[in-house]
């Protein structure tokens, strides 16, 4: 017996416990080692760009070579057969629009998660999850919100208030809000700048509400006056700017 076959059955003499999947995974991971995904050799690449930039190129990079390979295929099956080519070597493509993806800092006063007592099964609960982080349009998070209703009934609150958080998320997306933040006594929206349109717009809409106050590159929503109604009413206010 090799000595690493031997660390193998430590480890799963080790792990008999209920979800000791899990370490037994990472024992294999030390044991034979990360490969080069992971690898020292890629590791400057993550330090680099970051981890999330970093999966994003790399999950277009293999769709792209998925997208040859069809192509490929599709070719050699209308044309006739020919001597034996190698494949020409092809630089990669990268989509701009990977590496300018939107982000929105949110930072709301909301309990918001999926509890085990409403979806049981983890890995049904972490796929869900998974989905909810990709969604980025407001129809999508009123799509999660239909289908979490049929699959598993009637949302509990904690899940209520996390779509509440999806649905906002969206809509500041929408309006090209870089984040929206909360204080003591307010909650504030911050863009990059509000153009004389917009601020029109939005004083037509909120110019006699004493709750909204409308900056050069903020607005600011009187948290303490608007009580359990600020979602509706912040939501409100996200609605006008993406018009």
């Amino acid at each position: 017996m090799t000595e690493e076959a031997q660390q193998r059955l430590e480890a799963i003499q080790e792990a008999t416990e209920l979800g000791a999947g899990f370490r037994v995974a990472m024992r294999d991971l030390e044991i034979r080692g990360a490969g080069n995904l992971l690898g020292a050799e890629q590791s400057g690449h993550i330090a680099a760009v970051g981890f999330d930039l970093y999966s994003r190129l790399l999950e277009q990079a293999v769709k792209q070579l998925k997208a040859d390979v069809d192509k490929e295929a599709e070719r050699r099956e209308e044309q006739p057969a020919a001597p034996h080519q190698e494949p020409t070597a092809r630089s990669a493509i990268i989509n701009e629009k990977v590496l300018v993806s939107p982000l929105v800092t949110l930072d709301l006063p909301l309990t918001a998660y999926l509890a085990p007592e409403y979806i049981p099964d983890d890995q049904v609960r972490l796929g869900m999850y998974q989905r909810m982080v990709e969604a980025q349009a407001p129809e999508e998070v009123r799509e999660l919100r239909q289908e979490l209703n049929d699959r598993f009934g009637k949302p509990p609150g904690e899940a209520l208030q996390l779509l509440t958080w999806l649905q906002i998320k969206a809509l500041a997306l929408q309006a090209g809000v870089t984040s929206v933040v909360t204080m003591s006594d307010e909650f504030v929206i911050r863009l990059p700048i509000i153009d004389a349109s917009m601020r029109d717009r939005l004083r037509r809409r909120f110019g006699r509400d004493a709750n909204v106050k409308i900056g050069p590159q903020f607005i600011r929503l009187d948290r303490r006056s608007l009580g359990n109604t600020w979602s509706e009413k912040l939501m409100h206010v996200l609605e006008v700017l993406a018009e």
